[in-house]
């Protein structure tokens, strides 16, 4: 493969390569592209000026440079993450790489990871998630004089659009954790946009500004120095005589005259000049900017290196803390200069100055000084800081993506959306354990947690959750509280991957999916997590497993007002699955799916809306080991009322007397009322209700020995009233057993001729009089 870009300049000469570069080119401009955005040029900044006589290569496309310039363009991003990329600086014949550290970056993995050999240095480099801009500095000995010069360009992000996307990432995370994505050193760094945010004073974006600002304030400082502000002073002197120099008034004279007539030698007198004095409130100003930042400095160099020793910390490299201190060197030395020396100390009172605002030197100093004191508000161009990586920004994205869709569902947060943040080094770490707390007016209630742990940890708690092998941390944990007080669970893993193999048969061809290995890791959650649980039989623990549902969040691309979710058969079916979600979209599939979960907040004021049954319907959450079944109610019965129709007198006869041997339903009429084939093969009872004096009653239950579907035609005249060799259908036939009577006169006051199934458990069924005083289960209505 050739080489992807060559820079050749009168010292040394880089060569980065990369083996396929054209990939990871076209995946970007098919994710801008869903966008209606396209792959544009980019610019490499240099840290010296271009002679004009230098030879670039990108592609193997030759580039232009142009004399007097620092930057050159190039049609397409050079680098891209998570790949590879072989850079070598080849020093020319007059220039010598210095031995200890020829490659200068603030991660001391960065310089670790090159070697020299002879006059080339030469080091793989991977960005990992980090994206953002790039800089790097040889370090090399010329003509008896040191020189470094540094080259900086972006890593672009594959799955995302790194100018939208990130910043509304961005901006969402800073709503919630002021602060927390900035680092202090990361191989990449990210430009600084203005914020009008209300933030404490953070010493990471003050030094980030700082940086940028250092060499105007420096070479403003210069210039005052060499031309100082002045202004005349009075100066008052009490003299004799004879140590009076020029002129005098006339009336001091004859002052002096009448004095020295009567013998008055030591007669002393009151004389006042003007004297040129540099001692002005603006070079006061001055000098508290210039002992203000050089001890700003000071202060952050010795922080961070005692930071040095924490593990998180240690890969900062030396090159970093020399950084900081050829930043603080030429304050230093200004701070030196005589003009400072001779003047107070600033008392921070400071009128209307017309010198600070207009003189050269002066209002560059007062400018800058404004920018560094609001420097949230007045980022200049070139301030960068450090960020975290694109997958952990994303992760936290994520989090606050599935509690800003559960506030669209109602629910009420219990405390502040600006959360409290922990302070270590220089950086924002957020809680071990971080929670959300919710609740909504229907009795429903929420706990959205960040990065639990699970562990096998002894002696072990009822009511609590554990994993008897290794730990389990999944990202994002949903726990709801139903109205009934039941609970159900689900994991969200954020994974900033997509898997784009264009022959990936499952769960569809050409289209973003989540990485297999990911899916599979959502199976070891489910299979792995145990609730414990107190049983009320003997008071021993029982094991649940308490996940419902285990899903991929990854940040693909996709029309979701148009399209089917391609992992909606597995979330279906076997509640294991993905969601695409990204910053910018509506994300419906995901709050579709939460909807169909947990509904929104009921419109009327104290409504109840028990969904546990429903939930607890599901396909996926219904599977059961070999050779088991899962029943949620063990004494689930069905009530239907009997009419005569068209089937017979004979048929009415047989559950009037309480001898009926079969009962059918048409499928049609159970899809009607909402019943799934699991509630069919839950059932345990029949009631059936028959015409009475005041309405209609029941007389006997039935238990019930089976549950099969059939076509109408194989249900003869016994069973199911006239035949119907011809109808088709299917029906539901249940087999009855021998009937007990009711133990109390059960009646309904229903008497619209109407179809009606009813489920109700059997316990409430026998304490009541009547079917309205009971509630439902399952929520089935009429059809």
């Amino acid at each position: 493969m050739p080489n992807i870009f060559q820079l050749d300049t009168s010292r040394w000469k880089l060569v980065i390569w990369t083996r396929d570069n054209a990939t990871p080119k076209k995946t970007l401009s098919t994710a801008l592209r869903a966008r209606n955005r396209a792959v544009e040029a980019e610019t490499i900044k240099l840290s010296f000026p271009l002679q004009g006589q230098e030879s670039c290569h990108f592609d193997e496309m030759e580039i232009p440079v142009a004399e007097g310039f620092s930057e050159i363009e190039i049609p397409s991003p050079l680098c891209y993450e998570n790949k590879d990329y072989e850079f070598e600086f080849i020093f020319k014949a007059d220039s010598i790489p210095n031995k200890e550290r020829p490659i200068i970056h603030r991660l001391s993995e960065i310089e670790k990871s090159f070697r020299t050999i002879g006059t080339s240095a030469r080091g793989l480099l991977n960005f990992g998630n980090d994206i953002g801009w790039f800089r790097i500095g040889v370090h090399y000995h010329c003509e008896e004089t040191t020189s470094t010069d540094t080259i900086s360009f972006r890593v672009f992000p594959t799955k995302l659009d790194m100018e939208h996307d990130l910043k509304l990432i961005g901006d969402t995370i800073d709503s919630t954790y002021p602060l927390w994505r900035f680092s202090i050193a990361k191989r990449t760094e990210a430009v600084l946009a203005r914020s009008r945010k209300k933030h404490e004073s953070f010493e990471l974006l003050w030094i980030a500004q700082f940086r940028s600002l250092a060499n105007e304030l420096a070479v403003a400082v210069r210039l005052i120095c060499r031309s100082p502000h002045s202004r005349l002073l009075p100066e008052i002197k009490k003299l004799k005589a004879d140590r009076l120099t020029g002129k005098t008034t006339g009336k001091l004279e004859e002052r002096i005259k009448e004095n020295l007539s009567e013998k008055l030698l030591e007669k002393r007198y009151h004389i006042e000049k003007r004297k040129l004095s540099f001692d002005t409130p603006e070079n006061r100003f001055v000098k508290m900017v210039l002992t203000h930042s050089r001890k700003k400095i000071k202060l952050f160099t010795a922080r961070t290196s005692a930071l040095k020793s924490v593990p998180e910390n240690a890969t900062l490299s030396d090159s970093f803390f020399e950084e900081l201190n050829q930043l603080a060197a030429p304050f230093e030395k200004l701070s030196a200069e005589p003009l400072f020396q001779e003047i107070g100390h600033f008392d921070g009172q400071m009128r209307e100055s017309l010198v600070l605002q207009q003189r050269a030197g002066y209002a560059k100093v007062y400018r800058i000084w404004q920018q560094l004191k609001l420097y949230l508000d007045f980022f200049g161009s070139d301030a960068s800081v450090s960020v975290r990586s694109v997958s952990k920004l994303y992760e936290i994205w994520c989090l606050l993506e599935i509690r800003r869709i559960l506030l669209d569902l109602g629910f009420h947060e219990k405390s502040s959306p600006i959360r409290s943040l922990q302070t270590r080094g220089y950086e924002k770490h957020m809680d071990d354990l971080e929670t959300f707390h919710f609740d909504r007016s229907d009795g429903m209630t929420a706990v959205l947690t960040h990065e639990p742990s699970y562990d096998g940890t002894k002696p072990r708690e009822f009511g609590k959750i554990y994993s008897w092998t290794t730990t389990q941390r999944p990202d994002i944990f949903l726990e709801i509280t139903l109205p009934s007080r039941e609970k159900v669970r689900w994991i969200f893993d954020a994974k900033y991957r997509i898997d784009f193999n264009e022959d990936k048969a499952w769960p569809q061809k050409g289209v973003d999916t989540a990485p297999d290995d990911a899916i599979n890791q959502m199976h070891r959650y489910r299979d792995a997590l145990i609730h414990i649980s107190q049983a009320s039989e003997d008071g021993l623990s029982d094991k649940h497993r308490p996940i419902i549902g285990a899903f991929v969040l990854y940040p693909g691309w996709f029309e979701q007002d148009t399209t089917e979710n391609p992992y909606g058969e597995s979330i279906e079916e076997v509640g294991i699955g993905a969601f695409p979600l990204l910053p910018g979209q509506k994300n419906l599939w995901m709050r579709n799916f939460l909807h169909s979960q947990l509904g929104e907040a009921p419109k009327q004021e104290g409504l109840i809306q028990d969904r546990t049954d429903n939930l607890f319907l599901q396909e996926a959450v219904r599977i059961a080991p070999s050779g088991m079944k899962v029943y949620r109610h063990s004494n689930l019965i069905l009530t239907a009322n009997i009419y005569e129709t068209n089937k017979g007198k004979a048929y009415v006869e047989q559950f009037e007397a309480g001898k009926a041997p079969w009962y059918h339903i048409p499928e049609s009429t159970v899809q009607n009322h909402k019943i799934s084939r699991y509630v069919m093969r839950e059932m345990k009872y029949c009631a059936f209700f028959t015409k009475s004096a005041g309405g209609r009653e029941c007389r006997y239950i039935y238990p019930i020995e089976s549950v099969t579907l059939r076509p109408r035609r194989e249900i003869d005249e016994y069973a199911g009233g006239p035949s119907r060799s011809c109808d088709s259908g299917l029906y539901w036939l249940i087999k009855l057993g021998t009937s007990v009577p009711a133990l109390t006169r059960l009646t309904t006051t229903e008497k619209s001729r109407s179809f009606r199934l009813r489920l109700f458990l059997l316990n409430d069924l026998l304490k009541a009089n009547s079917l309205e005083e009971i509630q439902e289960k399952y929520s089935c209505g009429s059809a």
